[in-house]
Protein backbone atom coordinates (compact mmCIF):
# COMPACT_ATOMS: atom_id res chain seq x y z
CA UNK A 1 0.00 0.00 0.00
CA UNK A 2 2.76 2.30 0.98
CA UNK A 3 4.99 1.72 -2.48
CA UNK A 4 1.36 1.96 -4.13
CA UNK A 5 0.81 5.41 -2.83
CA UNK A 6 -2.50 4.59 -1.37
CA UNK A 7 -3.32 7.71 1.12
CA UNK A 8 -6.06 6.51 3.76
CA UNK A 9 -8.71 7.80 5.67
CA UNK A 10 -10.08 6.84 8.03
CA UNK A 11 -13.34 8.36 10.25
CA UNK A 12 -15.45 7.33 12.90
CA UNK A 13 -12.88 5.23 15.16
CA UNK A 14 -14.93 6.32 18.35
CA UNK A 15 -18.24 4.92 16.81
CA UNK A 16 -16.31 1.34 17.12
CA UNK A 17 -17.41 -0.36 20.77
CA UNK A 18 -14.30 -1.20 22.79
CA UNK A 19 -16.14 -3.47 25.67
CA UNK A 20 -17.96 -5.95 23.05
CA UNK A 21 -17.64 -7.53 20.27
CA UNK A 22 -19.79 -6.39 17.34
CA UNK A 23 -20.86 -7.54 13.86
CA UNK A 24 -19.31 -4.86 11.03
CA UNK A 25 -21.08 -4.81 8.10
CA UNK A 26 -19.51 -3.00 4.84
CA UNK A 27 -19.95 -2.29 1.71
CA UNK A 28 -17.73 -4.31 -0.61
CA UNK A 29 -15.76 -3.03 -3.96
CA UNK A 30 -12.62 -4.64 -3.76
CA UNK A 31 -10.52 -7.99 -2.64
CA UNK A 32 -8.36 -4.78 -0.82
CA UNK A 33 -11.34 -4.78 1.59
CA UNK A 34 -10.68 -6.77 4.36
CA UNK A 35 -7.01 -5.81 4.72
CA UNK A 36 -7.63 -2.36 4.74
CA UNK A 37 -10.20 -2.32 6.86
CA UNK A 38 -8.27 -4.63 9.35
CA UNK A 39 -5.56 -2.36 9.97
CA UNK A 40 -8.44 0.33 10.24
CA UNK A 41 -10.68 -1.51 12.66
CA UNK A 42 -9.13 -0.63 16.39
CA UNK A 43 -10.49 -4.33 18.05
CA UNK A 44 -9.53 -7.63 17.51
CA UNK A 45 -11.40 -8.57 14.12
CA UNK A 46 -12.09 -11.28 11.80
CA UNK A 47 -13.60 -11.73 8.62
CA UNK A 48 -16.52 -13.77 6.73
CA UNK A 49 -14.63 -14.51 3.25
CA UNK A 50 -16.14 -16.95 -0.21
CA UNK A 51 -14.01 -19.96 -0.16
CA UNK A 52 -12.28 -19.12 -3.32
CA UNK A 53 -10.25 -16.69 -1.13
CA UNK A 54 -8.43 -19.32 0.61
CA UNK A 55 -7.00 -20.23 -2.36
CA UNK A 56 -4.97 -16.95 -3.10
CA UNK A 57 -1.35 -17.34 -1.62
CA UNK A 58 -0.42 -15.18 1.15
CA UNK A 59 -3.64 -13.73 0.99
CA UNK A 60 -4.85 -16.89 2.24
CA UNK A 61 -2.25 -17.51 5.23
CA UNK A 62 -3.17 -13.97 6.18
CA UNK A 63 -7.04 -14.81 6.51
CA UNK A 64 -6.44 -17.94 8.26
CA UNK A 65 -4.52 -16.15 11.01
CA UNK A 66 -6.68 -13.56 11.66
CA UNK A 67 -9.97 -15.89 12.87
CA UNK A 68 -10.89 -15.35 8.98
CA UNK A 69 -14.32 -17.76 8.03
CA UNK A 70 -14.50 -18.84 4.76
CA UNK A 71 -17.67 -20.58 3.19
CA UNK A 72 -19.28 -21.84 -0.09
CA UNK A 73 -21.79 -19.26 -1.04
CA UNK A 74 -23.33 -22.07 -3.11
CA UNK A 75 -23.86 -24.73 -0.23
CA UNK A 76 -27.05 -24.00 2.25
CA UNK A 77 -25.28 -26.35 4.90
CA UNK A 78 -22.34 -23.87 4.72
CA UNK A 79 -23.81 -20.87 5.07
CA UNK A 80 -25.58 -22.45 8.21
CA UNK A 81 -22.23 -23.66 9.72
CA UNK A 82 -20.91 -19.95 8.54
CA UNK A 83 -23.55 -18.36 10.97
CA UNK A 84 -22.87 -20.30 13.74
CA UNK A 85 -19.10 -20.12 13.18
CA UNK A 86 -19.74 -16.64 13.54
CA UNK A 87 -21.74 -16.27 16.92
CA UNK A 88 -19.56 -18.60 18.51
CA UNK A 89 -16.57 -16.15 17.32
CA UNK A 90 -18.52 -13.16 18.96
CA UNK A 91 -19.70 -14.86 22.22
CA UNK A 92 -16.07 -15.47 22.31
CA UNK A 93 -15.33 -11.96 22.06
CA UNK A 94 -14.14 -11.39 18.49
CA UNK A 95 -15.66 -9.01 16.46
CA UNK A 96 -16.28 -10.40 12.21
CA UNK A 97 -16.58 -8.28 9.15
CA UNK A 98 -18.89 -9.22 6.98
CA UNK A 99 -20.24 -7.81 3.65
CA UNK A 100 -24.02 -8.45 3.84
CA UNK A 101 -23.80 -7.76 -0.12
CA UNK A 102 -22.55 -11.07 -0.64
CA UNK A 103 -20.38 -10.47 -3.52
CA UNK A 104 -18.84 -6.93 -4.99
CA UNK A 105 -20.43 -4.29 -6.34
CA UNK A 106 -19.34 -2.84 -9.49
CA UNK A 107 -21.28 0.31 -9.17
CA UNK A 108 -21.68 3.18 -6.92
CA UNK A 109 -24.35 1.94 -4.87
CA UNK A 110 -24.14 -1.11 -2.90
CA UNK A 111 -26.00 -3.78 -3.89
CA UNK A 112 -28.94 -5.37 -1.56
CA UNK A 113 -27.70 -6.50 1.88
CA UNK A 114 -28.95 -10.13 2.90
CA UNK A 115 -31.20 -10.11 5.73
CA UNK A 116 -29.39 -13.45 6.87
CA UNK A 117 -25.85 -12.07 7.02
CA UNK A 118 -27.13 -10.29 10.12
CA UNK A 119 -28.23 -13.02 12.02
CA UNK A 120 -25.21 -13.12 14.12
CA UNK A 121 -25.99 -9.97 15.67
CA UNK A 122 -29.65 -10.99 16.29
CA UNK A 123 -28.80 -14.02 17.56
CA UNK A 124 -26.53 -12.49 20.17
CA UNK A 125 -27.28 -9.51 20.83
CA UNK A 126 -24.06 -7.20 19.86
CA UNK A 127 -24.41 -4.40 17.86
CA UNK A 128 -23.77 -3.75 14.01
CA UNK A 129 -21.43 -1.48 12.82
CA UNK A 130 -21.92 -0.03 9.90
CA UNK A 131 -18.32 0.75 7.48
CA UNK A 132 -18.60 2.64 4.41
CA UNK A 133 -15.39 2.19 2.00
CA UNK A 134 -14.37 3.86 -0.98
CA UNK A 135 -11.88 3.77 -3.31
CA UNK A 136 -10.10 0.36 -3.31
CA UNK A 137 -11.93 -0.54 -6.26
CA UNK A 138 -9.68 2.19 -8.35
CA UNK A 139 -6.86 0.56 -6.16
CA UNK A 140 -6.78 -2.34 -7.52
CA UNK A 141 -9.77 -4.10 -9.35
CA UNK A 142 -10.10 -1.56 -11.88
CA UNK A 143 -6.54 -2.13 -12.67
CA UNK A 144 -6.21 -5.93 -12.61
CA UNK A 145 -3.20 -6.96 -11.82
CA UNK A 146 -1.93 -3.30 -11.15
CA UNK A 147 -2.06 -1.34 -7.87
CA UNK A 148 -2.86 2.26 -8.38
CA UNK A 149 -2.29 5.19 -6.42
CA UNK A 150 -5.46 6.05 -4.98
CA UNK A 151 -6.87 7.58 -1.74
CA UNK A 152 -9.05 5.06 0.09
CA UNK A 153 -11.76 6.18 2.69
CA UNK A 154 -12.76 4.10 5.67
CA UNK A 155 -15.57 5.11 7.79
CA UNK A 156 -17.38 3.64 11.20
CA UNK A 157 -20.79 4.67 11.33
CA UNK A 158 -23.05 4.71 14.74
CA UNK A 159 -23.66 1.37 16.28
CA UNK A 160 -27.15 -0.02 15.68
CA UNK A 161 -28.51 -2.22 18.26
CA UNK A 162 -31.23 -4.36 16.60
CA UNK A 163 -33.42 -4.76 19.72
CA UNK A 164 -34.09 -1.09 19.82
CA UNK A 165 -35.76 -1.12 16.52
CA UNK A 166 -38.86 -1.41 15.52
CA UNK A 167 -39.77 -5.16 14.71
CA UNK A 168 -40.66 -4.61 11.12
CA UNK A 169 -36.88 -3.52 10.92
CA UNK A 170 -35.59 -6.48 12.69
CA UNK A 171 -37.37 -8.69 10.84
CA UNK A 172 -35.38 -7.49 7.41
CA UNK A 173 -32.18 -5.66 8.96
CA UNK A 174 -30.20 -5.39 5.83
CA UNK A 175 -32.00 -2.73 4.20
CA UNK A 176 -31.93 -0.08 7.14
CA UNK A 177 -27.98 -1.50 7.76
CA UNK A 178 -27.43 -0.68 3.88
CA UNK A 179 -29.05 2.87 4.17
CA UNK A 180 -26.62 3.61 6.83
CA UNK A 181 -24.26 2.47 4.58
CA UNK A 182 -25.02 4.68 1.25
CA UNK A 183 -25.12 8.24 3.65
CA UNK A 184 -21.52 7.33 4.28
CA UNK A 185 -20.79 6.88 0.89
CA UNK A 186 -22.20 10.07 -0.19
CA UNK A 187 -20.28 12.07 2.37
CA UNK A 188 -16.99 10.36 0.34
CA UNK A 189 -18.23 11.51 -3.02
CA UNK A 190 -17.72 15.12 -1.81
CA UNK A 191 -14.10 14.17 0.27
CA UNK A 192 -12.19 12.77 -3.11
Amino acid sequence: MFFAGMHRKVIGVENVPRDRAVLFAANHKSIMDAPLSYIAIPVLTGFISKIEISRIPFLNLWMKNVNCIFFDRSDMRAGMKMILTTIDYIRDGYSILISPEGTRSHTDEPLEFKDGSLKAAQKTGCPIVPVAITGTDDMFENHMPWVHKQKVIIEFGKPILLSELPPEIQKKPGEYVRAAVVEMLKKHKEML
